[in-house]
């Protein structure tokens, strides 16, 4: 009698209906766009997250720091954020979430001055992020590696005032006048590496 090998059954997946709480530690970096500014365009990052999470709520706080352009100098960005966490089963969890913090723009060019500018901005983020951990539905400490795209508004920008002097070869000085606008609306990809102790399925 000839034997058929059976098929394995596949896990199911189901929205989880108790979830319980977890506690996440992440690093995470990116690229992003920032449209709307003199100061920077295309930028890196690197920081780090802080999240809680309880049945479908999210909390937490987040520091990031881009890299620093030659012309244009960087920023950090800080804050907090609030939100829903949807987790499945077997599958993928999603979170949406809203942050507001405070983007600090530097530029040390001796155009604006001797220490060049310093400037905080307080601004809004909206964030779609998924992510997985390593065991669905272990308890316990895990690894998790997610995405995220956050969209981020400086809620009140400023011009920043720049000059300098150069000699013509005739040795008549001349004096450059001009300005810089400070802060716009940034849309940021983003990858996380995270550990999470979670109690609950």
């Amino acid at each position: 009698m000839a034997l058929h090998p059976t098929t394995p059954e596949r896990a199911p997946i189901y929205f989880e209906t108790e979830p319980g709480w977890a506690i996440e530690l992440a690093a995470r970096g990116g690229l992003g766009a920032l449209a709307g500014s003199d100061a920077r365009g295309a930028f890196a990052f690197g920081g780090g997250l802080l999240r809680g999470r309880y049945k479908y709520y999210e909390l937490g706080g987040f520091l990031d720091k881009s890299d620093n352009a030659d012309a244009g100098g960087g920023f950090t960005h800080f804050g907090g954020f609030a939100g829903a966490w949807l987790p499945y089963h077997n599958w993928v969890d999603f979170e949406i979430a809203a942050a507001l913090g405070s983007r600090h723009y530097t530029d040390t060019d001796p155009r604006y001055g001797a220490n060049g500018y310093s400037i905080g901005l307080p601004a809004l983020s909206f964030i779609v992020g998924v992510s997985d951990r390593a065991r669905s539905g272990d308890r316990g400490i895990g690894g998790r590696v997610g995405g995220q795209l956050i969209m981020t508004g400086d809620l009140a920008q400023k011009d920043r005032p720049w000059s300098y002097v150069q000699e013509s070869s005739t040795g008549e000085v001349i004096e450059t006048k001009g300005t810089t606008h400070v802060g716009g609306v940034s849309v940021s990809f983003v990858l996380t590496l995270a550990l999470d102790y979670s109690e609950g399925p």
